[in-house]
């Protein structure tokens, strides 16, 4: 009885996580933020107070850079799956955004392709949907659409390139991510910065 229920537990373990739960957990996660984004944004209207101003520029800052980049990562799977890839979904570790393998050698360059391109689609659909429902009057607002743009240009900088080399036949899939270290994406969170501050200075 032990070792059936060992193996039970190890298969829970083990294997793909349902797709119906981890979509609500990001739902439950994308309203979480947006009332944490609202509640500080709700203190800064009826106070004059410097900390709710703190308050309501971080909470917008955190709210916005991660539910673009939720949208991104289910962009890329949807895009996969469109592309009928091979794309198992694994158990989210701590504050990460990735949800699903990609396999480089086993996936075509098409099915590469349509992922690339799913997520670049979906955090421009997240900055798109931000410009059109948030009115931008407040610190708060206007500094939550930019970090939906900081995210959008950090995360476009990085894989346009890839796309297009991937694309014209320069490198292999698997071959295009070799120089992705850490310095690397320290100076594209740098570019993403620029670019929502960019917005942010003409918003």
């Amino acid at each position: 009885m032990a070792e059936e229920v060992l193996e039970v537990v190890k298969d829970t373990e083990t294997s793909e996580p349902a797709l119906g739960g981890m979509l609500i957990r990001d739902a439950a996660a994308v309203v979480g933020l947006l009332a944490l984004w609202g509640g500080a944004e709700a203190w800064l209207a009826n106070t004059s107070l410097a900390l709710a101003l703190i308050t309501a520029v971080g909470a917008s800052l955190v709210a916005g850079w991660s539910i673009a980049g939720l949208f991104h990562e289910w962009g890329h799977y949807v895009g996969a799956k469109l592309a009928r890839a091979a794309a198992p979904r694994v158990k989210v570790q701590g504050l990460s955004f990735f949800r699903f393998t990609f396999n480089l050698e086993t996936n075509g360059l098409r099915q590469f392709a349509a992922m690339s391109i799913g997520g670049n689609v979906a955090h421009w659909a997240a900055v798109a949907a931000a410009v059109l429902l948030v009115p931008m009057t407040t610190p708060g607002q206007v500094t939550f659409v930019s970090s939906t743009v900081a995210f959008a240009v950090f995360a476009s900088v990085i894989e346009w390139p890839i796309i297009a080399r991937t694309a014209s036949g320069r490198v292999r899939p698997i071959e295009a991510f070799a120089h992705l270290d850490r310095a690397f994406l320290r100076r594209h969170y740098v570019i993403g910065g620029i670019g929502g501050l960019l917005f942010l200075a003409f918003a």
